[in-house]
């Protein structure tokens, strides 16, 4: 089913895949009726250390989140590249 109008889902990460230095990471998806249907009207955004670094509905997201049921997708101990 897909997620309610205004659902948010939140990842945090601290490892990067080289595991050379920790990261403070938050991925966030917000789902706002009307933005963008193609992509299941999601609005997604990367926050490093507190700053949006991507955001709106990049392909680097969206590319990967279109297998996912409503483009969500779960996975455990995934970490940065």
């Amino acid at each position: 089913p897909a997620a309610e109008a205004g659902s948010i889902v939140v990842k945090r990460t601290h490892t990067k895949v080289d595991g050379t230095a920790p990261t403070n990471r938050l991925y966030a998806m917000w789902k706002v009726p009307g933005y963008s249907p193609v992509t299941g009207d999601w609005f997604w955004a990367v926050y490093d250390n507190g700053t949006a670094t991507t955001k709106g509905a990049p392909s680097i997201c969206t590319g990967c989140h279109a297998s996912g049921q409503d483009f969500v997708r779960a996975a455990t101990d995934t970490p940065d590249p």
